[in-house]
This record gives structure tokens, C-alpha cells and sequence, in this order.
């Protein structure tokens, strides 16, 4: 019997756990569960949702980079690479047909094979969703984020390379200057 090397399985969107960010919105009931889902960029739903997000994303830091990434993977599917990329969402099942309305959050992380560093690559909040905007419906996402990654990757060094305006709120996470490189933020999950 002779198996075709073109016929790959289609994931879509899997759930991986939920979360938790405050509603500005409702005093009653300030909290509002979220779920975190992990994408596969070979899956052309999930895909396309990273390239819906870097179009309506446009003043956001990091969604072109992300988007990019996936691109660069999707076509030259490298085994030597271990990226992930998640995103938060509102949105309660359904994850093969994402909603980008629903999206608070996308992130990218890398991991070296046999290695004990998690790279948080990038993490982009939904624009109107950043700590700074004042009338924000959400809050909270970033750091509902950090908590999902510290949780996933216990016993792992999380690694990244904040961008000036982000070291505060990481220090806030439990992130500190790391010695594993110059630049670098790490928690120890």
C-alpha cells in the first residue's frame, strides 16, 4: 500500500484552556472567561484568521510580524523550528471558524528542540484592548496571556525581548532582566 506524502491531517483551532480578563462594562459581573486557542498555520482557516488580524491590526506593533512568521513556516515547513501561535479570544467553541471580531490577543512562541528556554516571541493585544487606552471594553488580556504561558510551560525559562514601553508591565508579571541574554526579560515557570 502506498501513502501519499500530500495528504497531511487538517487541524484547526484547539482549544487549549481558558482564561480570565476584566469587562469594564458590567460592575456586577467585571470578569468575562476567555478561551486560549493554538492555530496551525498549515490550516488554511487559521491562517488566514493571522492574516485577517495583521490587515485590521495595522497600528499594532507586532500582528505583521506574527503573520509573516506563519507565512515563512507555512511555506517552508522547517521540522528544526517549533512555533506556536495562539490567540485569545471571547469567542466559547466553534475554533475551526474563528471570528477576528472576537480576537483580544495573538501570540508567537518558539521553542529549540531538546531545550529548556520557551521564547515568547511576540504578544500583541488587540489594539483598543492595550493597558493604555482608557475606554477599553477589556482588560487584563496581556496579562491573562503571561498566566496561560507560565501554566503551559512549567519547569521551562520563559525568554523574551520586551520592547521599551512593555518592561513595566512584564516586571508586573514576574518577568525580571535575565542573564541568559543582554536584553532579555525570563520567568522561571
Amino acid at each position: 500500500m502506498k501513502i501519499s506524502l500530500n495528504n497531511k491531517p487538517q487541524f484547526t483551532g484547539q482549544y487549549v484552556t481558558d482564561g480570565i480578563v476584566k469587562r469594564t462594562d458590567n460592575p456586577l459581573f467585571p470578569y468575562e472567561r476567555v478561551s486560549v486557542v493554538e492555530l496551525d498555520v498549515d490550516n488554511k482557516h487559521d491562517y488566514h484568521l493571522l492574516k485577517k488580524l495583521n490587515k485590521n491590526w495595522k497600528e499594532s506593533q507586532f500582528s505583521n510580524v506574527i503573520y509573516k512568521d506563519a507565512k515563512r513556516i507555512r511555506r517552508t515547513y522547517d521540522v528544526s523550528e517549533n512555533h506556536k501561535f495562539y490567540v485569545i479570544t471571547t469567542q466559547n467553541g466553534g475554533y475551526e471558524k474563528m471570528c477576528v471580531d472576537d480576537i483580544l490577543a495573538q501570540a508567537e512562541i518558539g521553542q529549540e528542540k531538546n531545550s529548556n528556554v520557551v521564547w515568547l516571541e511576540y504578544l500583541q493585544v488587540k489594539p483598543e484592548c492595550m493597558y493604555d487606552k482608557k475606554n477599553s471594553l477589556y482588560k487584563n488580556v496581556g496579562t491573562a496571556f503571561t498566566n496561560f504561558i507560565k501554566e503551559q510551560f512549567v519547569g521551562k525559562k520563559i525568554v523574551l525581548c520586551p520592547t521599551h514601553s512593555a518592561i513595566d508591565f512584564y516586571y508586573k508579571q514576574g518577568f525580571d532582566a535575565s542573564s541568559y541574554d543582554e536584553g532579555t526579560m525570563s520567568y522561571q515557570a
